[in-house]
């Protein structure tokens, strides 16, 4: 039995349009720089930094780091987190050092949760 067979067809017509409803990509877009401008925010409160991402280059300058913040819905480095933090002895920090073939090893990217790395660093003092 059809719920909708004793309303307006109007109603109906917003039920098809809005069951199926997928944004556009420039609704998306908008969408992923608003959530980017507030993790930078978020950031430069943490870091006691500057948000500087409006203005090109560095998102946000917090002492001596220059951080370019990014956020995402899924991230493989997850999974590698994951492993890092399940095999690692306790008392000790896991991190996870990435390394792509075919570049230097210098290169490497290291990764480690934001706690940890507060635990470890201590609250980043205002920049100087």
């Amino acid at each position: 039995m059809n719920k909708l067979k004793d309303f307006p067809d109007v109603f109906r017509e917003i039920d098809k349009i809005t069951s199926g409803y997928k944004p556009t990509k420039k609704v998306t877009a908008n969408r992923n720089r608003k959530r980017g401008r507030k993790y930078e925010k978020e950031l430069a409160e943490r870091f006691k930094g500057l948000r500087q991402g409006l203005y090109g280059g560095e998102d946000v300058a917090a002492g001596p780091w220059s951080i370019e913040a990014k956020t995402r819905k899924k991230f493989t480095g997850n999974a590698m987190m994951e492993q890092a933090i399940r095999n690692c002895p306790e008392g000790k920090c896991p991190i996870v050092v990435l390394h792509i073939v075919g570049q230097r090893h210098s290169e490497d990217i290291v990764m480690m949760r934001l706690g940890d790395f507060e635990d470890w660093w201590g609250k980043v003092k205002e920049a100087s």
